[in-house]
C-alpha cells in the first residue's frame, strides 16, 4: 500500500474534523433550564408599590439567550406559574 494522500482520504478527514468541530458542546452546569414563576419587580419608582410579574430564573427581563442566525437552540422550560 501507498502512504501517498489522496484527494479521496484527504477531502473526508477534512469532512469528519469539521463536522468534529461543529457539534454542539454540554454547557459545564449541564443543560440550561428557564424557569417562568410569578414574581414583584419596581417597574416604576417611589411611592408605587412592586408589581406582580413573571419572572424568568428570578429576573426581569429574564437571563440574555445569544445565537447565531440559524443556529438551533433547545432550551428547556420549567413552568412554575401554576
Amino acid at each position: 500500500m501507498s502512504s501517498m494522500l489522496t484527494r479521496r482520504t484527504f477531502l473526508s478527514s477534512n469532512a469528519a474534523a469539521l463536522l468534529a468541530t461543529a457539534l454542539p458542546l454540554p454547557c459545564a452546569g449541564g443543560t440550561p433550564t428557564l424557569r417562568a414563576a410569578p414574581g414583584r419587580a419596581r417597574l416604576i419608582p417611589e411611592p408605587h408599590g412592586e408589581t406582580p410579574v413573571w419572572c424568568y430564573n428570578g429576573s426581569v427581563p429574564g437571563p440574555e439567550i445569544r445565537v447565531r442566525q440559524g443556529d438551533r437552540v433547545r432550551i428547556p422550560v420549567e413552568n412554575g406559574l401554576e
